[in-house]
């Protein structure tokens, strides 16, 4: 098999495990949320980081369960927030858990398409690759 299919599958199969990575990351967010608990959070910090033209929107948080306090830091959503936040968590493990913005961000799911696209791609110039011209 030539180097060149070699490193194109290599690429691909990179893709794929990135875009499962970032699946299952989303899935886990969205499994929070499906439990339907939620608490009412306060907004601690919101602000925005720029990096060579681009803007990212942060959050902190804090919420209470059973008398619990919990915080949450660094978390990324679509725009700056201020005030109060739906949390949503795991009556297991109230650690574990998802904002109303958080949840709107959807940063994961467009990298997962982005990479499953990519891997795709590699994956078909990976075959290209192997066959064999006539010579």
């Amino acid at each position: 098999m030539p180097l060149k299919a070699i490193l194109l599958a290599a690429g691909a199969v990179a893709c794929g495990i990135a875009a499962f990575v970032l699946y299952s990351m989303e899935g886990s967010r969205l499994a929070v949320r499906d439990h339907d608990v939620s608490v009412e959070g306060t907004i601690l910090r919101s602000w925005s980081t720029r990096r060579k033209g681009n803007t990212r929107h942060w959050l902190d948080y804090t919420y209470s369960v059973d008398g619990a306090a919990y915080k949450v830091e660094e978390r990324p959503v679509n725009g700056p927030l201020g005030g109060r936040v739906r949390v949503w968590y795991d009556p297991a493990s109230p650690d574990r858990c998802v904002s109303d913005p958080e949840l709107r961000y959807g940063r994961d799911i467009k990298f997962t398409l982005l990479f499953a696209f990519v891997g795709a791609i590699l994956l078909f110039y990976a075959g290209k690759a192997t066959r064999r011209r006539p010579g």
